[in-house]
């Protein structure tokens, strides 16, 4: 053969063989299956899948959906990296035609980086949507770079379906015995409480936790949508909540990660997450406090040995011992004995100095300030701690503390309590002066007065008169409820952060129910005849935004994070310890009953040792109106003791008029009559409840005007 033949011979064979790999590769194509070698991959390219068909959520749902994701391309995928971070997002479709709605929506991070080849399964995140029927075009996207798409990546579409949400909940089977996990609470003729029942429930359960932390298995709650990081003080507000409904190792977990991460100096950060990242917001000077006082609820489920247990060379007790160490040796201001932070808006985690991200950090000659709320979480903490080494044993340690916190206590009264105001003001400047041309004795801190309160700080006399400027100030702004946190708020621009640079935004004076459940709570316990219509108020406002938002503008519009744990927390437990007065220890309880003249009914269970107890709670008139009966239905399988403790008389709103307790039965017996000996130096009836079912019925007679 000669050379030209030769020749066309090989271009013949390379042209055939060229052929033979398009006809493999149309075949594969049609098959769908692609190749996934380094050489024919591309950077950014992905398999994306979801075990189910259609999701279906209420409209006050958090919307989280499972998808597998794997890496088929060249190169890792990172969500911290610093330049073309990939996340998971989705296009939002109609439902009913497949016209686009919103194209680019929120992002979800991925746990830890995924490397080719690997895959993970990563919950992703929607933003609240209203009732309707969409769909969901599920896609991959490196920042700033490229959606996956656009690479070859087919996206992933998922419908789903957002159902309205019942504007009356039904009323649930009232029971009394038998255990079962879930806490629920229903008051009859009160909807929007009674939405909050089923809303505080979800919001806590969608925002559970599950990763490992350094390898260590952590559970916990994430603030809110958006928020990521288990955040110590967030966390210490949802315990008394999750304490309920939650195991050991669910409730304690976190906690022991934190503390794993602790400085030599008994320092702590503020949050962990599940790529191992840390970090603190070190403008606060409350982490340190909210980790003890977080310790202190778990322990009022659970008990205390657990507290014995070690986290490298010490025990948990002792680590939360440096911590609060940490604050009285590297955060004390020598001259008014009090702990300091930097100059924030009251419990504030954001300066006035800086427009970005440095205004959550000390900087150097940054200024410092001694505030009540900081303070008043610093003698709580100290408080709590004291008992926590008296009941395990350690006398020396609880007195040292008992002696810290009433001296921190003294500071208080005397640096931050205005007698001519009648609130404790937000804070003192550590170096004596106030460049800020603002009166800032005249801002109400919500916030700061309402812990002052739930701590102890303030007197009796002093929580009248914090409560009547709640109050009032609610009414002078026109706010929607009793959550406004800064009254008056800071001016416009005084603070350089855009997040609250204008006045009634964000901390700046919005209404955070994280702090106005806590002032509710505390109204109840004082016996405010305000306290159930401010609860109310709360609770309507959760249902027209179908959810807890972090914070609402003045006029009730939900802002920031939705489906926020510690606004659902601090409601859940106005309801809880408030309305239902239900205040459970590790070794007793106490009911005492606000509902006044409403008929009511509650579950609470814990989790841990299958315990529980409920009752049904009626109040009604006699026919001819000269008698009034409570009717009380109780059951438990506890076997602590347990005090029911009701009023002595009580006042009918409808007319104005009083009834004095006259007799008591129990299970149809008469077992008290009106004698001194019934009642105690609070004037209220004590009577001693045993485990298992009974019945009380306290009649009370009409006063003779």
């Amino acid at each position: 053969m000669n050379l030209k033949n030769r020749s066309l011979a090989c271009i013949a064979c390379i042209i055939s063989y060229v052929n033979m790999l398009l006809l493999i590769f149309c075949v594969l194509v049609y098959l769908g299956i692609s190749c996934t070698c380094a050489f024919c991959s591309p950077e950014y390219s992905a398999q994306i899948s979801f075990v189910g068909k259609t999701v279906d959520k209420y409209d006050f749902e958090r919307i989280t959906i499972p998808i597998m994701v794997k890496n088929t391309g060249s190169k890792t995928w990172d969500s911290f990296a610093s330049k073309g971070p990939v996340f998971i997002s989705y296009h939002l479709l109609s439902g009913d035609n497949g016209k686009m709605l919103i194209y680019d929506n929120i992002r979800t991070p991925f746990r830890q980086a995924i490397a080719s080849g690997t895959k993970q399964i990563i919950n992703l995140n929607v933003q609240p949507l209203q009732p309707g029927k969409y769909i969901l075009q599920i896609d991959l996207v490196a920042e700033g770079v490229i959606w996956f798409n656009d690479q070859g990546t087919k996206p992933l579409n998922v419908p789903l379906n957002i159902i309205q949400s019942p504007t009356n909940i039904s009323k649930p089977k009232y029971k009394l015995k038998n255990f079962s996990p879930d806490p629920v609470w229903y008051v009859e003729g009160m909807p929007d409480i009674n939405y909050c029942s089923l809303l505080s429930e979800k919001t806590l359960e969608d925002n559970f936790l599950s990763f490992k932390f350094k390898s260590i298995p952590v559970y916990g709650f994430a603030a809110g949508s958006g928020y990521p990081q288990i955040w110590i003080r967030d966390s210490a507000t949802i315990m008394p909540a999750a304490r309920c409904t939650h195991t050991e190792s669910e409730l304690i977990s976190w906690i022991m990660a934190h503390l794993t991460i602790q400085k030599q100096d008994g320092e702590l950060q503020d949050w962990i997450m599940a790529n191992g990242k840390f970090g603190k917001n070190t403008v606060e000077s409350d982490q340190e406090s909210s980790l003890i006082i977080a310790a202190y609820e778990i322990s009022k489920t659970i008990g205390y040995k657990w507290l014995q247990k070690d986290v490298g060379s010490k025990s948990i007790l002792l680590r939360l011992n440096d911590a609060l160490n940490f604050l009285f040796v590297y955060r004390l201001d020598l001259k008014t004995g009090l702990i300091k932070s930097g100059y924030t808006a009251d419990w504030g985690d954001v300066s006035n100095e800086f427009p970005d991200q440095r205004a959550v950090d000390l900087q150097k000659g940054s200024s410092e300030v001694v505030g009540i709320y900081t303070n008043a979480l610093a003698f709580g903490a100290a408080e709590k701690l004291s008992f926590l080494f008296d009941v395990t044993g350690n006398k020396g340690k609880a007195t040292y503390w008992k002696t810290k916190a009433s001296a921190l206590r003294n500071s208080i009264q005397r640096n931050l309590w205005q007698e001519n105001k009648g609130f404790f003001c937000i804070h003192q400047h550590v170096d004596g002066s106030n460049n800020s041309n603002v009166d800032e004795r005249n801002i109400f801190p919500m916030g700061g007065n309402a812990v002052a309160i739930e701590m102890g700080v303030a007197t009796p006399v002093q929580i009248k008169r914090i409560i009547d400027q709640a109050v009032y100030r609610q009414q002078l702004f026109n706010f929607s409820t009793i959550s406004g946190v800064l009254l008056p708020p800071y001016p416009k621009d005084f603070f350089k952060h855009p997040a609250l640079d204008d006045y009634f935004e964000y901390q700046n004076g919005g209404q955070w129910d994280w702090f106005g459940g806590r002032l509710v709570l505390q109204m109840f316990i004082n016996n405010r005849q305000e306290a159930f219509n401010k609860l109310e108020q709360i609770c309507h406002k959760a249902f027209l935004n179908k959810g807890f938002f972090e914070w609402d503008t003045m006029d009730g519009k939900g802002q920031g994070s939705s489906h926020y744990s510690g606004s659902a927390a601090s409601i859940y437990r106005s309801v809880v310890e408030g309305l239902f007065g239900i205040d459970w220890n590790y070794k007793q309880v106490r009911i005492q009953p606000r509902l006044s003249h409403h008929t009511g009914y509650i579950y609470v269970p814990q989790i841990e040792n299958k315990r529980y107890l409920s009752y049904i709670y009626k109040c009604k008139m006699s026919p001819n109106s000269d008698k009034l009966y409570v009717k009380f239905s109780f059951g438990s399988n506890l076997t602590c003791p347990i005090t029911l403790v009701l009023p002595k008389s009580y006042n009918n709103n409808d007319d104005d008029d009083n009834y004095n307790y006259a007799c008591l039965k129990i299970n149809g017996k008469l077992a008290l009559s009106n004698a001194g000996s019934t009642f105690d130096h609070d004037n209220m009836i004590r009577i001693d409840l045993n485990e298992g079912q009974i019945e009380l019925v306290t009649e009370y007679k009409k006063i003779s005007k």
